[in-house]
């Protein structure tokens, strides 16, 4: 059982948060993936297997920690908005702490457009998604 699977927050999210500004509800719809994950972790294995929702977009070691990243569709509250028209949700399983953190947040609209981190741009595509991820991640542990 996965009662443990912790939140790690929304440091690496946080300049996403500001862009989608005009999702009110946004910063709690990515908290309710998480339960959403949390729970479907419940039935499962830990470590999740690399077709769990959806398969693995990546896997990253990072300070001798084990990443698993995925993506999730994520129904928006306020305004209403369907997962299939609503946010793009990237978040890594730290499989040696449990941790879940979501590192990646845009709308389905941004798909396909360039995101910029930073002085770099990336286009949002499912190839570049380990890039965006780990210029995140370096730029936050600077």
């Amino acid at each position: 059982m996965l009662e443990d699977l912790e939140y790690a927050g929304n440091i690496l999210i946080e300049d996403d948060l500001k862009r989608l500004k005009r999702w009110s509800s946004l910063e709690t719809d990515v908290h309710n993936c998480y339960k959403i994950i949390a729970g479907s972790l419940n039935e499962t294995r830990w470590p999740p297997s690399y077709n769990f929702c959806g398969g693995l977009i990546t896997k990253i070691v990072h300070s001798e920690k084990t990443l698993l990243c995925f993506k999730e569709r994520q129904a928006i509250t306020e305004p209403q908005m369907t997962p299939e028209e609503g946010a793009r949700i990237i978040y890594a399983l730290v499989v040696e702490i449990k941790k879940f953190i979501p590192l990646l947040v845009f709308s389905a609209s941004e798909e396909k457009t360039m995101y910029k981190i930073g002085k770099k741009k990336f286009l949002l595509t499912k190839s570049n998604f380990a890039k965006i991820i780990t210029e995140k991640i370096r730029l936050c542990l600077k």
